[in-house]
This record gives C-alpha cells, sequence and structure tokens, in this order.
C-alpha cells in the first residue's frame, strides 16, 4: 500500500504469523566486531542507538580509547523541550498546536508568522497545519517536495487527502523559494503529487481492494 514500511525482525525464522515474533530489537556484535541492529521503531530511535553505542564501546578488543564512556542519550533532551512549558502557558488555539508539536521550536514559526501574517494562514483546508510550517520543513526539516511536507513532515496526507491535493501548488509556491526550485519544478512537484492521490484512488477501486476488504 502506498505509503506502507518493513520492519525487520529480530531472531530465527519461526513458524506461525510474523505477527507473532518478539519485536524487540537485538543488538548483535559479529566476530569482525560490526555491530547490528534489526528490528526497532522510528519513536524509539534515540534508545536503539544507545544500546549500539553501549555496546560498541563494550567490545573487548580495545581498539577504543578507554576514555570514551557509555552513550549519554538518556540524560539528553529532546529538541523542543526548551522552552516548551513558557511556551504553552497562556497559548491560543493556534499557537497550542504549534508548541505541541514544535515545543520550543515553535518560537521560530511565531517568528515567521509575526513577519509574514499570511503565514498563519490554514495549510490545508479542515486541518490545524498553518502555512508556516510547509516553510519551516523545508529550512529546517529537510523537506525536500511537495509529498515530504504534504505526507511526512505533516499528516495531511492521511487525514484529508484530497484537501491536500488542494493545497499541492500552494505548499509548492512556499517550499519553492527556500529549496531554489524554478515554477517549473515547482508545478512539476505539484502536479507529481495530485498524481500519486489519484493513484491512491484508483487502486482503492480496483477489483483487487475489493477482494481484500
Amino acid at each position: 500500500a502506498p505509503g506502507a514500511g518493513r520492519r525487520p525482525l529480530g531472531g530465527a525464522a519461526a513458524p506461525g504469523r510474523p505477527a507473532d515474533r518478539p519485536r524487540r530489537p537485538a543488538v548483535t556484535p559479529s566476530r569482525s566486531g560490526l555491530v547490528t541492529i534489526p528490528g526497532g521503531k522510528l519513536t524509539t530511535y534515540g534508545e536503539r542507538a544507545a544500546d549500539t553505542i553501549d555496546e560498541v564501546v563494550d567490545q573487548p578488543d580495545g581498539r577504543l580509547d578507554a576514555r570514551i564512556g557509555r552513550s549519554r542519550t538518556r540524560k539528553l533532551a529532546l529538541r523542543g523541550t526548551d522552552g516548551y512549558e513558557s511556551a504553552r502557558e497562556g497559548a491560543d488555539a493556534a499557537t497550542a498546536h504549534l508548541v505541541d508539536r514544535y515545543g520550543g521550536e515553535a518560537r521560530t514559526l511565531l517568528a515567521m508568522i509575526a513577519s509574514d501574517p499570511s503565514l498563519g494562514q490554514p495549510l490545508v483546508a479542515g486541518l490545524p497545519y498553518v502555512r508556516a510550517e510547509a516553510t519551516y520543513a523545508a529550512r529546517y526539516e529537510m523537506a525536500g517536495t511537495v509529498d515530504d511536507v504534504l505526507a511526512r513532515r505533516t499528516r495531511a496526507r492521511l487525514l484529508a487527502r484530497d484537501a491536500s491535493a488542494d493545497a499541492a501548488d500552494d505548499v509548492a509556491a512556499l517550499i519553492g523559494p527556500v529549496l531554489g526550485l524554478s515554477p517549473t519544478e515547482q508545478a512539476a512537484q505539484a502536479d507529481a503529487y495530485r498524481a500519486a492521490v489519484a493513484a491512491e484512488h484508483a487502486a482503492e477501486r480496483s477489483p483487487l481492494a475489493a477482494l481484500d476488504g
């Protein structure tokens, strides 16, 4: 299905459904010293990274400097936690949406809106995202396409697919200057996004989709 992902499961193959196999990732060192970590989820990437670093540091081959300690990940605050509480106090509905999504980094989006009030307007009809979020995604979150903004940096494609397709041109115009896209490239990205949405509709109307139901 469009947008579907695959996650490798650790452990030896066993009979039965894949869904019955354990999800707990395993950090596994090889004889050569390569450390592998199959499984895991994006939402626990920090914990998995810490496990991997700790395993590398604990290798008995002595190749690492003895002064290197164990991972500090568990003690590091996530980006956006600084300033979250103060930004949340007294926030109106629009500001609260940004603070809840970006934490303390919402200050950057609010400054963008203060500089250009049009960026505080809705990005996609019926959804809480504002236009500043598209610009922010391209400038600070490595979004490189209209699809990145509407399908990944926001959940617009999942929550309001057709409305997100209607917003494709506006999103392209917002991220175009940040990414150095020409008007032709902006139009091509918007067209590609609409084509992807149309393909999803076509897939849902296919005989195979009916059988799936």
